[in-house]
């Protein structure tokens, strides 16, 4: 089965009044889930055991640096805010019915602006998840 191309893919972030604004200039997304490992290993073995632990996430966004976009006005503004969690969308492979998608709240831990002689400005965000990533699929 051939892979599937990020071309459509968006990312929304929730302002406070609950309306999804897109970051329309984005560029880039990862997300990340980690599960973190608890070392319950005893003297005398050889090899170690584990046993799983809490699960947590975060988000990087990247995108073109353009300051009347929705969602990355809503990101910036709310880092310099008072770092209230806000509510995160990410569709894969874009918008539509029965399309999956994963969502949760997160802090703007930080973001970035770059320029670099010949090449745009750019912006990234870094978003730690606070609480579940839910995944569920467009209706």
């Amino acid at each position: 089965m051939a892979g599937k191309s990020s071309k459509y893919a968006r990312v929304y972030v929730e302002n406070s009044s609950g309306t999804a604004l897109q970051f329309e200039q984005c560029s880039g997304v990862d997300l990340d889930r980690t599960r973190s490992n608890i070392d319950t290993s005893v003297i005398g073995t050889e090899w170690k055991e584990y046993v799983p632990d809490q699960i947590e996430w975060s988000m990087s966004i990247e995108g073109n640096y353009y300051p009347s976009d929705p969602g990355q006005a809503e990101l910036r503004d709310g880092f310099y805010a008072d770092g209230e969690a806000v509510t995160v969308r990410f569709r894969p492979e874009g918008n539509g019915n029965g399309k999956p998608e994963e969502y949760g709240d997160a802090i703007i831990s930080g973001f970035k602006t770059g320029a670099k002689t010949g090449d745009k400005i750019s912006v990234s965000f870094s978003l730690t998840g606070t609480g579940p990533l839910s995944q569920g699929v467009q209706s």
